[in-house]
């Protein structure tokens, strides 16, 4: 019981020592950063991680889905889980590919008039838009992928011990 007490203390150590670290890099990179970028294309920049980054965390709801249900389905019915996966693999490429297609046919409207671009600076800003909406079908297709390869693995792992 003591040993779990203190890997336990450890690991939550290690794991709040990663997180300050990134922080502290971020608080000195920052500043940095809006020197060499200026100011708006910082923003821009700013802009265009928050947006991969909200369908990275929000991904269609597929991450919840899949933690809710495949451990039903696999533990009951092993033929199901496949299907399950294949489910919400066409779902995220369905809603991705909206999305995508969405974000590329508004870009030009949204830096120009939310943003305020003009000329080059709104046709720098529109592409940059279009080429992170390409993120979001990576974003929407990645967790179904990583459940199909933990799946994978698990399948080898049982073939291997069946052996």
């Amino acid at each position: 019981m003591t040993f779990i007490k203190r890997s336990f203390s450890s690991n939550a150590l290690w794991s709040l020592a990663g997180g300050g670290i990134s922080a502290l890099a971020a608080v000195a990179a920052i500043p940095a950063l809006i020197h060499l970028l200026g100011v708006e294309k910082f923003a821009l920049v700013s802009l265009l991680i928050s947006l991969n980054l909200f369908f990275f965390v929000y991904d269609f709801g597929l991450t919840r889905a899949m933690h809710f249900f495949s451990p039903k389905i696999g533990h009951q019915r092993e033929s199901e889980a496949g299907s399950l996966i294949g489910n919400s693999l066409v779902v995220a490429i369905v809603l991705g590919v909206l999305v995508t297609l969405i974000a590329i046919l508004a870009s030009p409207v949204f830096t120009s008039t939310w943003l305020n671009y003009t000329g080059q600076a709104a046709d720098a800003a529109t592409k940059a838009f279009q080429i992170t909406a390409f993120g979001i079908i990576l974003n929407s297709l990645l967790t179904p992928l990583t459940i199909l390869g933990k799946l994978y693995h698990i399948e080898l792992l049982q073939t291997a011990i069946s052996t």
